[in-house]
C-alpha cells in the first residue's frame, strides 16, 4: 500500500479547512491545488481561502479573528515564508487547530507542535529544483503537469524560466498546451492583477475563478474583469517607469516610484530585464502613509536570502528568495535600511549593522 502524503492525510476527515496563501499567481494557484485535494479526499468539506493584507507576509489580529470565527478544524498555509513569531500568533489565535504549511522559500524549519511543515528547500533542496510552491505541491501530491501546477513556476520565474532546469519539463508541456508562451505570461499577469490593484477580495475570488476555469485556459485569458484590471495596472506601471526618478550606486540601479498599486516586483523584474545593471532596487514611496516598500532583484550569483532574517531582526515585514528581497519599511527608517541593503550589495561579507 502506498503511503498517503502528509497533506492528504491531514485533510482527510476534516470538515472545515482554511487556506492562507500568498497573493500572487503562485499562491493563488497553490490555494486552488489545496482546495482540489480537499474536495478529492473529503467531498463534503467546506473551504475558506484568504490572503494576508496585500504586501505583507503575516495575518494581523483582525484577520486571525476572522479565521477563528469561521471555525476551521484544519489550517493550511501555502507559499508564505512567515516569521516564527507571526506564525505563533496565527496558531495561538486558533487554539487546538492543527496546521500544515507547504512552501518553497529558503527558511528555517519552524517547530510549532501543531504544525506539519513541508518545504524541500528549507530541508536542503535546491531552489532551482523547487522554483514555486505549485511545483512543490505537484511533487507532494504526485500530481501530473497541468495548468495549476505550472502556473506558479511561470509566475515566480518570469520570462527567464526557459533558461532554468525546470524548463526541461515545462517546455514539452507548453508545446502541447492550448496556451502559447505569451499566453502563459499574460495569464500570470491577469491572475496577479487583483493583488497589484490591492484588491484582496478579488485576490481571494481569483482562487475560485482558477478552480472553475483552469481546464479551459483560453477562457481564463479572455476574462473581461481580469483584462480590465491588468490594463489598469499596466498603465500605472508604465507611467512610474517612465517618470520615476532613478540613480546609480556603483552598478546598482535605484528606482523610486510613487503609486498605490503593488507593481514594485514587476517594475524590478522589468528593469532587470531591460537594463544593464546586475542589481535593481525599487523604492515605492506610495505604499502607505507611514510605510515604504523596498524591493531588490538581482541577476548573477549574489545571494539575497541572508538579508531576509536581517530585515526581520529589525522587526520589519520581509520576504524573498536568493534572487529577490522585499521589505516594508517605516518612512523614518528608510535611510538606515537602505544603507544596510546597499552595504550588503557592495560587500555581502561586511558586518551587520548591529555587529559594528
Amino acid at each position: 500500500m502506498v503511503e498517503e502524503n502528509l497533506l492528504t492525510s491531514a485533510v482527510r476527515g476534516k470538515g472545515r479547512v482554511a487556506i492562507v496563501h500568498h497573493w500572487d499567481a503562485d499562491g493563488i494557484a497553490s490555494a486552488a491545488l489545496v482546495i482540489e485535494e480537499v474536495r478529492r479526499a473529503n467531498p463534503d468539506a467546506k473551504t475558506l481561502n484568504r490572503s494576508p493584507t496585500i504586501g505583507r507576509w503575516a495575518l494581523d489580529a483582525e484577520e486571525i479573528d476572522h479565521l477563528r470565527g469561521w471555525g476551521p478544524d484544519l489550517l493550511v498555509i501555502v507559499d508564505l515564508a512567515i516569521r516564527d513569531d507571526d506564525l505563533d500568533a496565527i496558531l495561538d489565535g486558533l487554539p487546538g487547530v492543527p496546521a500544515v504549511m507547504v512552501d518553497h522559500h529558503r527558511a528555517e524549519v519552524p517547530g510549532h507542535p501543531r504544525l506539519v511543515y513541508h518545504n524541500p528547500v528549507a530541508e536542503g533542496g535546491a531552489e532551482t529544483d523547487f522554483p514555486a510552491c505549485t511545483w512543490v505541491l505537484r511533487h507532494l501530491l504526485g500530481r501530473g503537469m497541468d495548468l495549476l501546477t505550472v502556473l506558479g513556476v511561470f509566475g515566480d520565474r518570469g520570462r527567464g524560466v526557459e533558461d532554468e532546469p525546470v524548463w526541461r519539463d515545462l517546455g514539452p508541456w507548453l508545446e502541447v498546451s492550448d496556451l502559447t508562451w505569451d499566453d502563459m505570461h499574460l495569464l500570470v499577469d491577469l491572475v496577479d492583477s487583483s493583488a497589484k490593484r490591492v484588491d484582496r477580495e478579488d485576490v481571494d475570488n481569483a482562487v475560485g475563478l482558477l478552480l472553475e476555469g483552469w481546464k479551459e485556459p483560453l477562457g481564463l485569458v479572455g476574462l473581461d474583469a481580469w483584462n480590465r484590471g491588468n490594463d489598469e495596472v499596466e498603465r500605472a506601471l508604465i507611467e512610474q517607469l517612465q517618470n520615476g526618478p532613478e540613480t546609480e550606486v556603483g552598478s546598482t540601479l535605484i528606482k523610486t516610484i510613487n503609486t498605490p498599486y503593488l507593481v514594485i516586483s514587476t517594475a524590478a523584474r522589468r528593469l532587470v530585464r531591460t537594463r544593464d545593471n546586475p542589481v535593481v532596487v525599487v523604492v515605492n514611496m506610495g505604499y502607505s502613509g507611514g510605510e515604504v516598500q523596498v524591493y531588490v532583484r538581482r541577476t548573477g550569483e549574489l545571494d539575497l536570502a541572508p538579508m531576509i532574517p536581517r530585515m526581520r531582526d529589525r522587526g520589519l515585514s520581509a520576504g524573498g528568495k536568493s534572487e529577490v528581497l522585499g521589505v516594508i519599511v517605516p518612512r523614518s527608517d528608510l535611510e538606515d535600511v537602505m544603507g544596510e541593503i546597499l552595504g550588503y550589495l557592495e560587500d555581502p561579507g561586511a558586518p551587520r549593522y548591529d555587529d559594528q
